[in-house]
């Protein structure tokens, strides 16, 4: 009999710690999820920082307490938060910009509300190529590392105005250069003759420029981003319109 109260009171233990663990893993769950989750690229190399100081825990030793969210570029990016699927993007200007175009005026979920980079791009091509101006850009192979983001508006606003060149922005089609999208550790080597196909020129950030210029290979400057627009913006901080609606995280951020 006492063996079997003991197996009894035993059993209740159980299920109660079993229940005490079950509410703390769901507590803990909703406390994660309920933080600010902020979202970033992963091929837009401007946000390396971000990435090192979300991996090596520097924002919650600041205070900051926020889920980080990774997307594959800066128009899945845009969409996430248009769609009020994050809080906060750090994120290229220009998907934003066409995000606000086409719902309209008011229509769009989200505000930008700062500037977080400036300048800080450049179009690259071979140092022997003889091209020194838009015009010499005519019929050439020119990668970008990304569609429908800044370095295409850099080049868009690059060849426009001084070469008659037609590029669409929304639909990647020239009239006059090959645009094509490559991976940002591919482009010095593909101004080196070494790519197949290879490439005349490309649009990409100082990073990945600075590279080309470093030694080995063979690359200059055409053009720095901030002599095409100067002091353009580069990234932007842009918050849910959620979030701008309500006072409390409104200061917050």
């Amino acid at each position: 009999m006492m063996a079997s109260t003991r197996t009894k009171i035993s059993l209740i233990l159980g299920i109660i710690a079993l229940g005490a663990v079950t509410v703390t893993i769901f507590t803990w769950n909703e406390i994660r999820d309920s933080r600010i989750k902020v979202g970033f690229s992963l091929s837009n190399l401007g946000h390396i920082p971000v990435q090192y100081a979300d991996n090596n825990n520097l924002y919650r030793q600041a205070g900051i307490d926020a889920k980080f969210i990774e997307y594959e570029n800066d128009v899945e990016l845009a969409n996430a938060l248009n769609q009020g699927k994050i809080d906060i993007a750090y994120c290229s200007i220009v998907p934003l910009i066409q995000i606000h175009a086409s719902a309209g005026p008011g229509n769009a979920g989200f505000v930008v509300v700062a500037g977080a980079s400036v300048n800080g791009s450049a179009i690259m091509v071979n140092e022997f190529s003889g091209i020194e101006n838009p015009l010499g850009l005519n019929g050439t192979n020119i990668s970008i590392p990304v569609a429908g983001g800044l370095h295409e508006l850099l080049l868009h606003e690059y060849l426009n105005g001084t070469l008659d060149v037609g590029l669409d922005i929304l639909n990647n089609e020239t009239d006059d250069v090959n645009v094509s999208v490559l991976q940002a550790g591919d482009m010095p080597f593909s101004i080196n003759g070494t790519s197949n196909p290879p490439f005349n020129a490309f649009v990409s950030w100082e990073i990945v420029c600075s590279v080309v210029t470093s030694g080995g290979f063979t690359g200059k400057y055409l053009v720095e981003s901030g002599s095409i627009l100067e002091n353009h913006t580069g990234d932007v901080i842009a918050c849910s319109q959620e979030i701008m609606d309500n006072p409390r995280l409104r200061d917050m951020m």
